[in-house]
């Protein structure tokens, strides 16, 4: 359970850019006109080719926080840090539960520097998910991708803010669906 608090932040964002791999991908095939070569036991193989994780995640940077949260019972400095990321242009964010649980001030870092105080809109312990709201417009949200559309096998990238650490990007692929955590079943994406 303490691994699956920590992998959710970078599961949202996996979600919602996995579409954006699944494009790469063929579109890389098609201008690559990828060929598939028939091996000696009539099985096929084809070549594939990564997507171009440096353009992915130049465009995401902008909707990606750094999440610093101060509790009452602590009066010295940072109490915590994570991650989260831009969900509407008019300034609300996600990230998780445990991140804002028991903080009495949050302080949201964006890309470009700012630093706004945010406020608890809404949060759920089973899910481990918080909304954040900070005074803010014209924010660069990220895309929402298909869920259902997602395949086991398919590219997907991680990119946050882990323990204060800015823009940390990881890759690797979704290794299965519809996966239960605690009580309640809720269809998180295994990577």
């Amino acid at each position: 359970m303490k691994y699956l608090k920590i992998i959710l932040p970078f599961l949202a964002v996996i979600v919602i850019q996995h579409w954006y791999f699944q494009s790469q991908i063929n579109s890389l095939r098609t201008k690559n006109n990828v060929p598939v070569k028939e091996t000696s036991n009539t099985e096929h193989s084809v070549s594939q080719t990564s997507p171009n994780f440096a353009q992915l995640v130049e465009r995401s940077r902008p909707s990606v926080v750094s999440i610093e949260v101060s509790s009452r019972e602590r009066r010295r400095g940072v109490d915590g840090m994570g991650s989260g990321f831009i969900i509407s242009e008019d300034g609300f964010l996600l990230t998780n539960y445990h991140v804002t649980e028991d903080a009495s001030r949050i302080e949201v870092k964006l890309a470009d520097g700012a630093i706004y105080d945010a406020e608890i809109v809404g949060s759920d312990i089973e899910t481990d998910l918080a909304l954040l709201k900070i005074d803010a417009k014209g924010l660069k949200a990220l895309e929402y991708g298909e869920v259902e559309s997602t395949q086991v096998g398919s590219w997907v990238l991680a990119i946050g803010a882990p323990f204060g650490l800015e823009q940390t990007v990881t890759a690797g692929i979704v290794s299965a669906k519809g996966r239960s955590a605690g009580d309640q079943y809720i269809p998180y994406l295994q990577t």
